[in-house]
């Protein structure tokens, strides 16, 4: 047995290290606009953060196969906190996506992330996915399922990275190419038909066609007034009312703004070396469900950054995603820190040196 891999350990730290000062720099200002002090969403941020290492220890220690034997429990119960959200859930804005339980919240859809990857791996790892009947059509069917949930609420974000992870999963885990090319005609039709069911969401995909839009605008300011070095932390003027948002779904912008270029580049450099160690850990997993497992883990964070950045520098549309570990958020930290534990164990018994 060897010790986790230290980099993946190290890559975490810095990251989460970078959200905490992030989520004061960026909201510390209308935390004082509406409250008494400047650290109200700092402290609500270290809530999620705490269980969330907690979390964190526990999926290092617990053997990764483990959650392949509860992958179907993990789904359904996945499912019924989706279903719970369209019956219970309050409307946000036009959306539900949460659930609360007292004083606390939670997005189901940011569980359905990892449930799903751990059902694929599971099955995959036992049915030939190019077996259509027995070993696709089956996590298909789940796979729509979930989607359908999620896409319901709506979140379409939260959707697309879920669809794009499946099917990079599914292509791993040796599906035909033309069932997938298929597969993927078959979901961005769905997805023009849902975008045009919902009108913020059709919205949203204008705005961004012609490139307007209030968010877009000032997100795009934010990331360009930093220039080289950034303005330095806690200088940045987008957090003043002006940028929607900040502290969750544009601290990317933020950063832009206060570390500049070199900031925003060395972020996604992190971002990218988790990717590229996550998936040497799967290649060296001793069981094909472990290698899908981190592929999927690896993916998912890498894509939700990709999107994050994507709309934060106007190269998609508006979505509520995320950045993974940086952002202000429950749900969203506490899954990615669940799933770098898993990935961790894998690491411990993983063959070859890495």
């Amino acid at each position: 047995m060897k010790k986790v891999d230290k980099s993946i350990l190290i890559i975490t730290l810095i990251l989460v290290g970078i959200g905490l000062i992030m989520v004061y720099s960026s909201s510390a200002f209308s935390s004082l606009r509406s409250t008494d002090t400047s650290v109200f969403f700092l402290r609500k941020h270290l809530i999620p953060l705490s269980i969330g290492i907690v979390l964190f220890v526990a999926m290092v220690k617990i053997d990764y196969h483990f959650w392949g034997k509860c992958s179907y429990l993990i789904l359904s119960a996945t499912t019924v906190l989706l279903i719970g959200v369209l019956i219970f859930g309050p409307s946000v804005h036009g959306v539900q996506r949460w659930l609360r339980f007292g004083g606390f919240s939670i997005q189901p859809s940011e569980i359905a992330k990892l449930g799903v990857i751990i059902f694929i791996a599971d099955f995959i790892s036992r049915e030939d996915p190019k077996n259509l009947k027995k070993g696709l059509l089956p996590v298909l069917g789940v796979i729509a399922t979930i989607a359908l949930l999620v896409g319901l609420e709506p979140s379409f974000g939260s959707l697309s990275v879920l669809c794009l992870v499946s099917l990079v999963l599914l292509f791993l885990g040796g599906a035909k190419v033309w069932h997938l090319l298929l597969l993927l005609l078959i979901v961005g039709g769905i997805g023009f038909v849902s975008v045009n069911q919902f009108p913020y969401a059709k919205a949203r995909v204008s705005g961004f066609l012609a490139q307007e839009g209030y968010q877009l605008h000032q997100s795009i300011y934010g990331i360009g007034a930093g220039g080289i070095f950034g303005k330095g932390l806690g200088n940045g003027q987008e957090k003043l009312l002006f940028l929607p948002y900040s502290h969750t779904d544009f601290i990317f912008s933020i950063i832009g703004e206060e570390l500049g270029f070199i900031g925003c580049a060395g972020i996604s450099i992190l971002f990218f070396f988790l990717l590229i160690k996550g998936i040497k850990i799967g290649t060296h997993a001793e069981s094909q469900f472990g290698f899908l497992l981190a592929c999927g883990i690896s993916l998912v964070i890498f894509i939700s950054a990709c999107f994050h950045i994507g709309v934060s520098s106007g190269l998609l549309p508006t979505t509520g995603i995320p950045l993974p570990f940086i952002s202000f958020g429950g749900s969203n930290l506490l899954t990615n820190l669940a799933g770098i534990g898993i990935l961790l164990n894998i690491s411990k018994s993983s063959n070859g040196v890495l």
